[in-house]
């Protein structure tokens, strides 16, 4: 896991026994604060711990563990809201490592991305955890299986369409922000072990890239 700054604290998230959890320290005295259970200790000899980066908007705390457990905590440490990518969702992890993403904050959306084919990338009521939308994506073509991958999702605008961007094992894909409605995919980056790496987006090009033979793409969004 990374760290995010706000407010005068640091989160970050790491084990506590048989716990993956979010955790807060303050920045003047680098004392924990608190340590909020996300879910179950992931068991994996060669990589443990949490991958992903919790992200924090306007008092709220959202992290995700391994096992797809999504958790909404405030400031303080108190659980708001919980979902899990598999029992709510259908969830798919394509690779064998866990969920790495950060969700995003998008006004009052948080989007993330659970992998199943009928909700590939969901967006949720970002206070309450309600869905919003789910987003269902066909096969991108030969590369890749589905399922989720490692990327985290971004914001992208161009020709009047909001829309965000994420990789999944098949490759990269743009779902609409208003419904998400599938725009579009790429296979060409796809392939059997991981899309690891978040897109990177300037006006209406998109950079894109995967590793095991993947490669990187720069897109034209129309």
């Amino acid at each position: 896991s990374g760290i995010s700054i706000a407010g005068g604290k640091l989160f970050t998230m790491g084990t506590r026994g048989a716990d993956e959890c979010v955790l807060a320290y303050d920045l003047a005295t680098q004392k924990e604060l608190w340590a909020a259970k996300v879910g179950k200790t992931w068991k994996d000899k060669t990589y443990p711990g949490p991958r992903g980066t919790p992200t924090v908007a306007d008092g709220l705390v959202y992290a995700l563990g391994p096992y797809g457990d999504l958790v909404c905590v405030d400031v303080a440490g108190k659980e708001i809201w919980r979902k899990s990518y598999e029992a709510d969702f259908g969830g798919k992890m394509a690779t064998q490592w866990g969920y790495a993403e950060s969700p995003l904050v998008d006004g009052d959306q948080l989007i993330c991305t659970p992998g199943a084919a009928a909700a590939m990338m969901v967006a949720l009521n970002r206070k309450t955890g309600a869905v919003i939308w789910k987003a269902a994506v066909p096969s991108l073509g030969e590369k890749g299986k589905a399922g989720a991958s490692y990327s985290s999702p971004v914001v992208a605008e161009t020709g009047g369409v909001r829309q965000y961007i994420t990789l999944v094992v098949q490759g990269a894909i743009g779902v609409a922000a208003k419904d998400g409605k599938f725009l579009w995919g790429y296979n060409k980056l796809g392939n059997t072990m991981a899309c690891t790496m978040t897109p990177v987006v300037k006006g209406d090009q998109a950079f894109v890239s995967a590793a095991y033979g993947g490669g990187s793409a720069l897109l034209k969004l129309t």
